[in-house]
């Protein structure tokens, strides 16, 4: 088992603020995070009634030079009448994914995106009503393969913030990712790579970070296409999952072998239902419910 060793400060880039979250590109060289407004001097609004001042939440960037980190820089969209927080970059690190509540947004916070281009931005996108909401939808992180993870007190959930995902390379919509990463309380910061990565929680009463190891259990659905009782070959059967909001979503499709027989691999304990059509286009559906199945060393038998 790998160990994680003891935590080190980044003196070049911490301040006297509150400094991070952060992301790094997936050459080591850049560094996006956020700090506190305070750190430009023109970085707050002021209350000359109440002698206060009011600050933001700003993203930086940084590029490392042998073992040091320096050349920090606010990036150009920061503005003193809103926040801008928790960066993720892309792989190719030509889009940074981060949550804001500037103008333009759904909810009280949403998740946006910005394509990078060395020290040049484009103009700062919301990902749209897929992904946000009329609530607070934060904590993005972006995978290799552009599945977003992050975090929602405004869709269904067990309660607070919880994390969902969406494949941002198709239609699908975002799904909560369930138990155990979520819980009654907020649930939040979550990465992933490979099969392993953390998470931060608050059901213990303060923010811990947690750290997991996932794999998929998949069970294997097995039948025979009959049409007006005789086997079918050579047709096509489709595999559907109702979403969060009852919508059905395409997940598999599979030919019909020489004698009938179709497969696909599906997640234990949950229901699916088949689609087949009929020489004349009728169509035909089935609910199949994957349950019964219990948990052993990993996996479902």
């Amino acid at each position: 088992n790998k160990t994680i060793s003891e935590a080190t400060t980044v003196d070049n880039l911490n301040t006297k603020w509150h400094d991070g979250p952060a992301t790094i590109t997936s050459d080591g060289s850049t560094m996006y995070f956020a700090s506190e407004s305070f750190n430009e001097s023109k970085g707050f609004e002021k209350d000359k009634e109440k002698q206060l001042k009011f600050g933001k939440i700003y993203l930086y960037k940084a590029t490392k030079e042998g073992d040091t980190w320096s050349n920090k820089k606010a990036l150009p969209f920061n503005d003193k009448t809103y926040s801008v927080r928790n960066p993720s970059i892309s792989k190719d690190g030509k889009t940074l994914y981060f949550s804001s509540n500037m103008p333009g947004g759904l909810g009280a916070e949403d998740i946006w995106k910005v394509s990078v281009n060395g020290d040049s931005y484009g103009t700062p996108e919301n990902l749209g009503s897929r992904v946000n909401t009329e609530g607070n939808d934060s904590f993005p992180f972006i995978t290799d393969d552009s599945v977003l993870y992050f975090s929602s007190d405004a869709r269904q959930g067990l309660g607070g913030l919880d994390v969902f995902k969406i494949d941002l390379n198709d239609n699908s919509d975002a799904m909560n990712i369930g138990l155990p990463v979520n819980s009654e309380k907020d649930d939040f910061a979550f990465s992933i790579q490979g099969t392993k990565g953390f998470f931060s929680t608050n059901r213990n009463g303060s923010d811990d970070i947690l750290s997991y190891d996932y794999k998929q259990s998949f069970v294997k659905l097995v039948g025979k296409l009959l049409v007006d009782s005789a086997v079918s070959i050579g047709k096509k059967i489709y595999l559907y999952q109702k979403n969060e909001q009852g919508k059905s979503i395409l997940k598999d499709s599979s030919i019909v072998d020489t004698n009938g027989n179709y497969e696909f691999k599906i997640r234990p304990n949950q229901a699916y239902d088949l689609v087949a059509f009929d020489d004349a286009g009728n169509r035909f559906q089935q609910t199949s419910i994957s349950d019964g199945y219990q948990k052993i060393n990993n996996e479902y038998v």
